[in-house]
């Protein structure tokens, strides 16, 4: 038998070196963490903007409508004053609206409820209080 040739020893690799985050990562990191403190402070510093990122910062209550009868046939409920469910009008009240649409749903009011010889608009925190806007119908 005749001897082939000889093998070499090939040497092994030695494993790579497991990766581990170097000073780059960490400031890639630390800016990351950074501009997610800073823009919103930015931000928070203006008004709240219509259809902005923090629109509903700014909430306010919707206010309470007020129907003051009208003096008609009955005089017994002349001047009475009922306090007009919002949600009958609304689907959702949203805290967001403007004061061109709660006068928009004022006039509604007025159009749908001919009972009332005015609607009265009060803050929501002060709802027995002295109304905000007294709008007459007609």
């Amino acid at each position: 038998m005749t001897a082939g040739p000889a093998r070499r020893a090939v040497p092994r690799r030695a494993a790579a070196p497991r990766a581990t985050p170097g000073a780059w990562s960490w400031a890639v990191a630390g800016l990351w963490l950074a501009a997610q403190l800073v823009f919103p402070a930015v931000q928070l510093s203006h008004r709240p903007a219509r259809f902005g990122w923090h629109m509903y910062a700014d909430l306010r209550e919707f206010p309470v409508l007020v129907g003051v009868v009208a003096p008609r046939g009955d005089a017994s409920a002349a001047g009475r004053r009922d306090t007009i469910d919002v949600a009958a009008f609304l689907a959702f009240q949203r805290g967001d609206v403007g004061p061109d649409f709660v006068r928009r749903l004022v006039a509604h009011v007025c159009a749908r409820r001919p009972q009332y010889a005015a609607v009265e608009e009060r803050d929501a925190a002060h709802a027995h209080g002295p109304p905000v806007r007294v709008t007459p119908c007609r």
